[in-house]
């Protein structure tokens, strides 16, 4: 329980590298396969700069854990991806803006979606798409 607190703490690529290197199989449902990863992307549609941090996964596990500052009309893709889905599972997200209070969102699906969209405008605003 005690490696799973610490490694909770890293960034994903981080946590990753770490399961790689001590020979731990992946976690359900991730994999490097081009196309089966969803991005996360993050639109500043505000006039002022932004510190948004982002934490997303899938089931009870956290993938994603990163802080950002855009500037005014800024728009990110993180090299972060979250997995496709394993059967159904539940993908979850929260967003914190300039250290305020965070707002979270889920969505359940069992064939994946291709974008996780963080739209900033006077708060935030959660999209799940399909780009297809």
């Amino acid at each position: 329980m005690r490696r799973r607190s610490v490694l909770a703490l890293l960034p994903a690529s981080t946590t990753l590298s770490i399961i790689s290197i001590t020979g731990c199989s992946e976690p359900v449902g991730m994999t490097d396969s081009p196309g089966e990863r969803a991005t996360i992307r993050i639109a500043n549609q505000d006039d002022v700069v932004h510190h948004v941090e982002v934490e997303a996964g899938i089931a009870k596990e956290t993938v994603v854990s990163k802080m950002v500052q855009l500037e005014a009309g800024e728009s990110i893709d993180l090299k972060e991806t979250l997995p496709p889905p394993s059967g159904r599972q539940r993908y979850h997200v929260t967003v914190r803006l300039n250290d305020g209070i965070p707002k979270s969102d889920s969505h359940v699906r069992d064939d994946g979606f291709n974008i996780l969209k963080l739209t900033i405008e006077t708060g935030v605003n959660i999209e799940w798409m399909d780009a297809t």
